[in-house]
């Protein structure tokens, strides 16, 4: 059954023309004069449309089995956004976004990457499964046994955290091998510390990387006396050309008294909702899934503005910034400049005081 609601002039007329063409009303309520509630057979649907010339018909409610087939069919593209947005979810929490190894060793850490690239574990990859990880594991493990003592590819959600022990080879120094201290890189002599062994170059001798500066074999009138284990260390003028971009306009990010209080979704880092187009974020969050890069937080969007700079003292902040970066510099001096259209690029010599030493077995 069905029931209509059927508005236009002459209801009445109209009830006589259902009851002509044979349709049972099972039960009829009048709303207004011209305004009237029917319940009638599904199957009589059809003979009220070829009777409608000036009537309003709207479908009030369906009962039964069909029911469920009517309102699949009249909230279909809302149903179908709802299963869209499921199939996006489960394909979203199943790719991988962000791999992390957890270790300070910057080459094992790029060695380590690359492998677990080539087996398929890198961003924007499907999840692989334990049985998958376990079996890239141990070929790495393998792969790098002098290297890697052990090795763990945990997932969080919609990353992979790799953890990893390296193995232990005691490349310590033993102090009673006979030893030499040596330059390790080109440079002229500054300051000798010298502990143990004979000093063969003296201060403001220029040196070449290896050369020997500390020596562990004592001679006397060109005869070996003794063989000993050079301690000291050696501080030297080496230098460097840096090369460094410095713009000529920089910009300044200044909070306003503006601000907006909301309730926003992160998806990726990304807002959703923006009041400003310069903000500044307070977020805190009250909903988070490991699983999938969604959530949803209570945020505070300040308004900020832009304030564009004008850098007056260009070569000198550009060497501020390299002696920010190198340290001990003593003498600096630009050997080119390059005018571009966004940038000065300077070439600029350094010269620094380092420390020199190293060690080679005799």
């Amino acid at each position: 059954m069905v029931k209509l609601k059927i508005k236009g002039k002459n209801i009445d007329n109209f009830i006589n023309k259902l009851i002509k063409n044979n349709i049972r009303i099972i039960d009829l309520e009048k709303l207004k004069y011209n305004e009237i509630n029917i319940i009638i057979y599904l199957n009589d649907i059809s003979k009220i449309n070829r009777l409608l010339t000036i009537y309003d018909v709207d479908i009030k409610r369906v009962y039964g089995f069909y029911n469920i087939i009517y309102k699949l069919r009249r909230n279909k593209y809302f149903i179908g956004s709802i299963v869209l947005s499921l199939i996006i979810l489960y394909v979203l929490s199943n790719i991988i976004f962000s791999v992390k190894i957890i270790y300070n060793n910057k080459k094992i850490n790029n060695i380590l990457l690359k492998e677990l690239n080539n087996y398929g574990i890198k961003k924007y990859h499907f999840i692989n499964s334990y049985k998958e990880k376990e079996i890239i594991k141990n070929k790495i493990l393998n792969k790098y046994r002098d290297s890697i003592e052990w090795l763990e590819i945990e997932r969080i959600g919609t990353k992979y955290l790799v953890r990893l022990e390296e193995r232990k080879i005691n490349n310590n120094i033993n102090i009673n091998v006979y030893r030499d201290i040596i330059a390790k890189k080109n440079g002229i002599i500054k300051y000798i510390e010298c502990e143990n062994g004979e000093i063969i170059k003296d201060k403001d001798m220029y040196v070449n990387k290896g050369d020997v500066i500390i020596s562990g074999t004592i001679k006397m009138n060109d005869e070996i006396k003794d063989i000993v284990v050079s301690k000291g260390k050696v501080i030297a003028e080496v230098w460097y050309t840096v090369s460094i971009k410095y713009p000529y306009n920089y910009k300044e990010i200044i909070e306003t008294n503006k601000y907006k209080d909301l309730i926003n979704i992160k998806f990726l880092n990304k807002d959703l909702i923006n009041k400003y187009n310069n903000k500044k974020d307070i977020d805190k969050t009250i909903i988070e899934n490991n699983y999938i890069p969604i959530k949803l937080v209570k945020q505070r969007q300040i308004k900020t503005k832009v304030i564009n700079h004008k850098n007056k003292n260009i070569e000198e902040d550009a060497i501020k910034l390299i002696r920010k970066k190198y340290k001990n510099i003593t003498n600096t001096k630009i050997i080119s400049k390059k005018y571009n259209k966004d940038n000065l690029e300077l070439k600029i010599f350094l010269t620094v005081l380092e420390d020199i030493t190293d060690y080679r077995n005799i």
